[in-house]
């Protein structure tokens, strides 16, 4: 990392015309063999701190709240996602809703935390009409300067961060780059908040991979992908909820990463003002009639869990993404 400040300090004094190309020095193997393997820092199951990761989904099926659940996990003694997150300094960048429209969300959000919980920890930044473009060098340092040292920073949306054409592949080649290069020298995990395509939204599709809209490189190039889907009717028929109660679900998983095993599905159910918590189903039991209804799960208020805590276990994928890997 100290190689890459330096780098990009030396790029900057110079003009198109004088800047030399540098190669960083080779790596000491046998130094490195000779020290112990560090364990990754993980911000979420999968997600590198450090490393770029996206969150995707058709409009109005809850990432900006569900991104907000995590922000406030992080930053206070709860948990409402279920992932158990490392807990850390948080920044949202938000270009597309106000802080009129977060500070309603984040009093929706407060009546689930434990009494007297701070949120000492959460940096939230009312971008809206600023037209930030981190592809500018100016607009990148100003970011630079108050994300350094946080754990995660969420981009809601990406869109809204950049002016580049969305379906270019060279121009989301040098966006994802810019934003490896903000994890890189922040140290933080930066999660861009993205929408699927028109066609993988109709089609029912926004768990694929490539569900993304724009170039494959959005997906291609970041080291962590997960997405929230919408319950099927389908599904509310296999989980034995009646009729129209699908509206009020939704799934996360993770659809690309590069650093972590596959879990399975995450349900979260959509409660008063449009909060997402976390909730179980049973799925031990044959008869779709005599299946549990699920019930939100009790927010974590402290960082251990015990043998009795009902967050569901991430270490298999039976199940995910309905067998389409």
């Amino acid at each position: 990392m100290v190689y890459l400040q330096a780098l990009n300090l030396q790029i900057a004094s110079m003009s198109k015309d004088t800047i030399t190309r540098t190669m960083p020095p080779a790596a000491d193997l046998q130094a490195l063999l000779q020290r112990p393997a560090e364990a990754l820092d993980f911000v979420l199951p999968g997600f590198k701190a450090g490393t770029v990761g996206g969150v995707i989904s058709p409009g109005g099926v809850g990432k900006s709240y569900w991104a907000l659940s995590l922000a406030v996990s992080l930053a206070s003694s709860a948990d409402l996602t279920g992932l158990a997150p490392k807990k850390g300094r948080i920044v949202v960048l938000s270009a597309e809703d106000g802080e009129d429209v977060f500070a309603s969300r984040l009093h929706a959000v407060e009546r689930y935390l434990p009494k007297g919980g701070t949120l000492n920890d959460f940096d939230f930044r009312d971008c809206v009409g600023l037209n930030i473009d981190l592809m500018e060098a100016g607009w990148f340092d100003a970011v630079l300067s108050i994300v350094k040292g946080a754990r995660l920073v969420v981009l809601d949306t990406l869109s809204r961060f950049h002016s580049l054409d969305e379906n270019a592949t060279p121009d989301m080649k040098r966006l994802l780059a810019q934003l490896e290069r903000l994890a890189t020298v922040s140290g933080a995990a930066v999660m861009y908040l993205h929408h699927t395509s028109k066609s993988a939204a109709i089609s029912g599709m926004g768990a694929l991979q490539q569900a993304a809209r724009g170039s494959s490189v959005l997906v291609d190039n970041a080291r962590w992908v997960s997405f929230l889907a919408a319950m099927t009717e389908h599904e509310a028929r296999k989980f034995g909820l009646p009729e129209g109660a699908h509206v009020h679900y939704v799934r996360w998983n993770i659809s690309k990463q590069n650093y972590g095993a596959p879990l399975e599905d995450q349900w979260f159910k959509r409660v008063e003002d449009g909060v997402l918590l976390p909730c179980t189903f049973d799925n031990g039991v044959a008869e779709p009639q005599t299946i549990v209804r699920p019930q939100p799960m009790p927010v974590q208020t402290t960082e251990t869990r015990g043998p009795a805590d009902t967050v569901p276990g991430l270490p298999s994928a039976k199940g995910a993404f309905d067998g389409k890997w």
